[in-house]
């Protein structure tokens, strides 16, 4: 029997953990094979795949950015990183080091990634172009493809209940992301006639509908402007939003835009 792993990030995780000790530990006491229980951090190993995808970018960066005249290699764009994004241990008598991104779980790392993507897309100019070359699908209408953001979608309601201004930090906020995200992918060529976009929400709590789909414009009109959709009308629109409702995982959203 394969026993499950549980990686504990809120009360009710915990709670399953405890009662599948509970339901299984007499028993599994019976046997050669008793029940036993680990305490660990959650993993920080990460995969060569991922490790290539970071350096792609520190190597773009290192041929594209310059700072006050001078360019840097992708080992000290690294260290920037690091300090910026991660954070500075005190030295013995003055000065400070980065702290390691080998400390960080498979999910910090990737969520690490994306901050290093933005960052050198709106504040060091930097073109990531080719990072990645996973092949296009086809789907139920023909050519897709697939996409996340580290978020779930924002409420309708969280979307009307703040200052114009937050409103617009996040929409440029969203921006980059969207853009981090389509890099990681084959270009998807602009659109000329009808497209399926499907947004899954993956969250920790469950919307209503209203709030689900109204939740989604921002996306919706950032899809927009890059061209991958001509418009947010049912002519030129098959919209598609689910959501998924789970404690045992980060909130993401994934977004797949078809032709139809």
């Amino acid at each position: 029997m394969k026993l499950p792993t549980y990686t504990v990030r809120n009360k009710a995780i915990l709670a399953n953990a405890i009662q599948f000790a509970h339901a299984t530990w007499e028993a599994m006491s019976q046997t050669k094979h008793p029940l036993v229980i680990e305490f660990k951090p959650e993993s920080t190993k990460r995969n060569l795949q991922q490790n290539k995808y970071y350096w792609a970018i520190l190597r773009q960066i290192e041929e594209q950015a310059w700072i006050e005249g001078r360019q840097y290699s992708s080992e000290v764009w690294h260290e920037a990183a690091k300090r910026k994004f991660i954070g500075v241990v005190d030295l013995p008598g003055g000065g400070g080091m980065a702290m390691s991104s080998a400390d960080l779980s498979t999910s910090e790392f990737a969520e690490y990634v994306t901050r290093v993507e933005v960052w050198a897309q709106t504040e060091l100019g930097v073109s990531l172009l080719d990072l990645a070359e996973p092949p296009a699908r086809y789907g139920r209408c023909g050519m897709s493809w697939t996409f996340t953001l580290p978020f779930p979608t924002p409420s309708l309601n969280e979307i009307h209940g703040h200052h114009w201004a937050w409103a617009a930090s996040n929409k440029e906020t969203l921006r980059w992301y969207l853009a981090a995200a389509l890099n990681r992918i084959p270009k998807i060529p602009k659109a000329e006639g009808k497209r399926t976009v499907t947004i899954s929400r993956h969250g920790n709590g469950r919307l209503d509908r209203d709030n689900l789909v109204g939740g989604c414009k921002w996306l919706i009109d950032a899809i927009k402007e890059r061209g991958l959709i001509l418009d947010d009308c049912d002519e030129f629109l098959d919209l598609r939003v689910e959501q998924v409702v789970s404690r045992k995982f980060d909130p993401y959203t994934e977004i797949t835009i078809e032709e139809c």
